[in-house]
């Protein structure tokens, strides 16, 4: 991800979560940090599912691709099953 795609991403954080997510310098560098090697797409995706889902702000690790794996599992599960 670049800057501006990270942006977006802690916009869309506070926003949501408002007053539950601080938003500073300190921050912004440490998401920048840990989200340069991700997919923007992926992320907003993980991100959207996390906000639909809880009441509380996500870490870096609940919007990370390796967070993907969930969404894989639950779509291979035949309809058959449940």
């Amino acid at each position: 991800m670049n800057k501006q795609e990270v942006d977006k991403t802690l916009r869309t954080i506070k926003a949501s979560y408002q007053n539950r997510f601080d938003l500073n310098k300190d921050v912004v560098k440490v998401w920048e940090y840990c989200l340069k090697d991700e997919d923007g797409k992926s992320v907003m995706a993980n991100l959207m599912r996390h906000i639909k889902s809880n009441p509380f702000p996500p870490s870096i690790a609940d919007v990370t691709s390796k967070n993907d794996w969930e969404h894989t599992i639950i779509n291979s599960i035949p309809e058959d099953l449940y």
